[in-house]
């Protein structure tokens, strides 16, 4: 028994941490612990070469991808969806959001075969992978952004200081006041011509008279 003892006690000590639990040997099989995803939670406004650059240099198996918007300064379009897709980037800080000026960097159009504004693509290490389709709002954009990565927004809500919902409320809120807005402005036309209407047709009256 003292024997089995002894044996036992001898194999507890080439096996065991200093803190006394239990490891594998030393053989060099040991799975070596997977690198932290990158972590980014904020756009980037980029040129056409560093574009490229970033894009081809986003080789690292654990990487999200990246989601690009080209824009135009001049488009309405472009001009509604920018302020969105800069404010998901730290919803989803992995992933990395990159936008550029394509009207203003004529060869990201053949580049990137982009024939409107704005154009929403995913790249993985390089490559396209998919291209957004649809209102760019809030909802739509991190639909996408989650079916093309696989980040899910609220496995880092808790990190970020921006949540998804807390956007989509902003844009409804925005888009309701500039809804009275133009509610307001065309209630004052009207009755800017109802009584001009009314002064003239009494001015008529009078001068008949």
């Amino acid at each position: 028994e003292d024997g089995v003892n002894e044996e036992l006690e001898t194999f507890f000590n080439q096996v065991s941490d200093e803190d006394g639990s239990l490891t594998d040997d030393d053989d060099g099989d040991t799975e070596a612990s997977p690198e932290p995803l990158p972590r980014y939670g904020k756009a980037e406004r980029v040129q056409g070469d560093e574009l490229a650059r970033l894009l081809k240099n986003e080789t690292s198996s654990n990487s999200s991808g990246s989601i690009v918007m080209f824009y135009s300064n001049q488009c309405p379009f472009s001009k509604e969806a920018l302020p969105i897709f800069v404010a998901l980037a730290p919803v989803y800080p992995p992933v990395r959001f990159l936008y550029a000026d394509a009207l203003h960097e004529m060869q990201l159009n053949s580049r990137y075969s982009i024939h409107g504004y704005p154009t929403v693509i995913y790249f993985k290490k390089g490559k396209q992978q998919a291209r957004f389709s649809g209102q760019h709002t809030a909802l739509a954009l991190g639909h996408f952004v989650e079916n093309s990565t696989g980040v899910k927004a609220d496995e880092v809500s808790e990190e970020s200081d921006c949540k998804l919902d807390e956007i989509i409320l902003d844009e409804f809120n925005h888009n309701t006041w500039d809804y009275w807005l133009i509610l307001a402005i065309v209630a004052d036309v009207l009755l800017i011509i109802y009584y001009g209407l009314r002064f003239f047709g009494r001015e008529v009256h009078e001068h008949e008279e």
